[in-house]
């Protein structure tokens, strides 16, 4: 049974003690919390990127792989490292980065099945890191989203040369068989020609004179010379111009080869995305400057990769040089760590009086033991 009197005058011995106690936990509580705070940042990105689920998938995909690819280059600052290697992780972005959806997930999951394809569209990205200062958490946001966009231009980028160098390949591929059809068709055509003018020679006098010359319906042969002639002389005409379109499509592919030459090493040496761009448009401005104003099919060509290329770093630049905001959240709870420090010390301090009073005790009590002995 407990004896409170005995309770109450060792709470009235020690009081002061107590008292020491809790105040200096809490005092230390305080301490640790203003020394070990950290903020919270928090910034949305809008959906530049016109991502839906599954594109935004293959988005942290692609960002992932590339801080991979960047985390693998000489020379690099220390800091520098340490973020690409924290975004070369799938993990990372799952926990920094949330899509913020059109609807709910509960919506969402309401709408599966559906036709309704806005039920997947992506409105932002909500960015979470932490920082032990507010100096350092609006860094990292800086170099994150430099990242983000400058990766996604690189990756859009390096895609569209891919694009370039396949079509290129199978387009001089196609031309020089197309042109190798039509150059012997050329030839037949003036053979055939030859032929008919030589027929009119023979026989001027007649305009109905049968011949063996051979046609697609085979009853070409049964027409009049001078109609046969003017209809071969108008397929001659059809043949020299599929020629002359196959040969500026072959310039076309030449002058996009000549581009991808200058763009190669530039994909290796130019690392920034949004000034590999810059730098690929500088390209196309240096070979148009070689280009008569009047060769449409030239420049039409530069005209593609030109719109391609902005096409991408339009699509970045306004929340790039007008980025948002971002907002900075203290997670230092002083109440709490004061209250955690107060009682702890109060607990600590209790169980150091508790030992101080019950030490002559326990020594009476041994020596009692020892006199029995």
């Amino acid at each position: 049974m407990i004896d409170w009197s005995k309770a109450l005058r060792f709470l009235l011995g020690y009081y002061r003690y107590l008292l020491i106690g809790a105040f200096g936990g809490a005092l230390l509580g305080l301490a640790i919390s203003i020394r070990f705070q950290s903020y919270e940042i928090r910034l949305i990105l809008p959906n530049v990127f016109k991502a839906e689920v599954a594109i935004y998938r293959e988005l942290v995909l692609d960002w992932t792989n590339r801080a991979q690819e960047l985390a693998k280059q000489k020379a690099l600052a220390p800091a520098d490292e340490a973020r690409y290697r924290s975004f070369a992780s799938q993990l990372w972005w799952n926990q920094h980065i949330t899509p913020l959806y059109a609807v709910s997930k509960l919506d969402l999951k309401d709408r599966v099945g559906s036709n309704d394809s806005n039920g997947s569209a992506i409105l932002a990205l909500q960015v979470k890191l932490s920082a032990e200062s507010t100096s350092a958490g609006s860094e990292e946001i800086v170099h994150l989203r430099h990242f983000i966009y400058s990766a996604y231009a690189y990756n859009q980028t390096r895609n569209l040369l891919k694009i370039y160098e396949q079509e290129s390949l199978n387009s001089l591929a196609t031309v020089n068989k197309e042109t190798n059809f039509f150059e012997i068709k050329l030839a037949d055509t003036r053979r055939q020609i030859a032929h008919l003018e030589e027929l009119q020679k023979r026989y001027p006098g007649s305009g109905f004179v049968s011949n063996q010359i051979e046609s697609k319906d085979g009853v070409a042969k049964y027409l009049p010379i001078v109609t046969q002639l003017i209809a071969t002389k108008n397929d001659l005409f059809a043949i020299n111009e599929s020629i002359s379109q196959l040969r500026e499509r072959n310039r076309q592919a030449k002058l996009m080869e000549q581009f991808l030459g200058d763009a190669k090493p530039l994909i290796i040496e130019e690392q920034d995305g949004l000034k590999l761009i810059t730098r690929l448009l500088e390209v196309v401005a240096d070979l148009r400057k070689a280009l008569a104003p009047n060769d449409l099919y030239l420049n039409a060509t530069l005209d593609r990769i030109q719109v391609d290329l902005l096409k991408i770093k339009t699509a970045l630049l306004p929340s790039f040089n007008d980025p948002p905001a971002p907002t900075i959240v203290s997670t230092l709870r002083i109440s709490k760590s004061v209250a955690f420090g107060f009682f702890g010390g109060g607990l600590f301090a209790l169980l150091v009086c508790l030992g101080l009073y019950l030490w002559p005790v326990f020594k009476r009590a041994m020596a009692k033991a020892q006199q029995m002995d």
